[in-house]
């Protein structure tokens, strides 16, 4: 038996050691180890892009994944698609390849080798357009759903049309991602808006408020979403309130229309809602705007 586990070990240690795609002396697994240690959470900007909020030491692996180029996307596809299950064997065969290396090699959990490929794939951005089959099933997985969002957003256009297609679907991990990916990266192509419109007028739509602010990180169409948010301005909802003072602002000083009702919210009960009122008068008074980008 204990010569049957010896060869085991081996036989792992080869398949999860074997050569990998290597930048300045480090294999693709280790700076994906690293990217996934710094993706952003806690504070996280929904109006910003994953990418712009990275750590020095999450920019410093995107970068380097972004130097192995499209060379490096057919190992990510594969550790992507790579669905099967942690089981007793490969649990067993890590603690063993553990004691042999002396603690110097770890096998990596499915779950966290598939996420982070999808972050790999984020950081390609447009050189991973050949993964968008691959990323669009992983939108519905609620422990991928996030990172496949985040990757088809900076893929550009072409995920975003997969993103906007998304936000008709019945699962609720989804549309969530799907909303803040195209909002952080204010991204649309045709159709885009009005998805996220019919989600923000449906009032029984449990994510009408993250539609509410898409609408406004997007900040395009203002003929048909400007109105729409001057309306959720007189909510008794205060949440949909500062949500929809917020997402007026980053429409600039083409929301001059708004300022009057945005005044009146300075005196609003809730002070979120002042605060966004408030902070929505300067960006129309400074003509400030969102970073847009979009394709039409």
């Amino acid at each position: 038996m204990l010569i049957c586990f010896f060869c085991v070990a081996v036989a792992g240690l080869y398949v999860f050691t074997r050569p990998q795609l290597s930048y300045k002396g480090r294999s693709l697994s280790s700076w994906l180890e690293q990217l996934d240690c710094t993706y952003p959470v806690g504070d996280y900007d929904p109006g910003r892009s994953w990418q712009a909020q990275m750590s020095s030491e999450g920019a410093e692996a995107a970068e380097a994944i972004r130097q192995m180029g499209t060379n490096a996307v057919p190992s990510l596809l594969q550790w992507l698609e790579n669905t099967n299950q942690d089981g007793r064997v490969r649990i067993e065969l890590g603690a063993i390849l553990h004691r042999l290396s002396a603690g110097r090699i770890d096998l990596p959990r499915i779950a966290d080798q598939r996420r982070r490929a999808a972050l790999g794939l984020a950081a390609l951005g447009p050189m991973a357009k050949p993964g968008i089959p691959a990323l669009t099933r992983t939108i519905n997985d609620e422990k991928l759903s996030a990172q496949g969002c985040t990757a088809l957003a900076s893929i550009g256009p072409e995920g975003w049309v997969v993103l906007t297609r998304a936000l008709d679907s019945s699962n609720v991990f989804c549309v969530y991602n799907a909303l803040n990916s195209l909002g952080s990266y204010h991204a649309a192509v045709p159709g885009t808006t009005e998805a996220i419109i019919a989600i923000a007028t449906n009032s029984s739509h449990g994510l009408s408020l993250n539609a509410i602010g898409a609408l406004g990180y997007i900040g395009q169409d203002e003929r048909h979403v400007i109105p729409i948010l001057l309306t959720c301005l007189g909510s008794t909802n205060s949440q949909v309130r500062s949500c929809a003072a917020w997402g007026i602002g980053w429409f600039g000083s083409r929301a001059s229309n708004a300022a009057p009702i945005l005044s009146k919210l300075l005196s609003d009960p809730n002070p979120t809602v002042q605060m966004c009122a408030s902070n929505a008068l300067q960006r129309i008074k400074t003509g400030t705007l969102s970073g847009r980008t979009r394709s039409n």
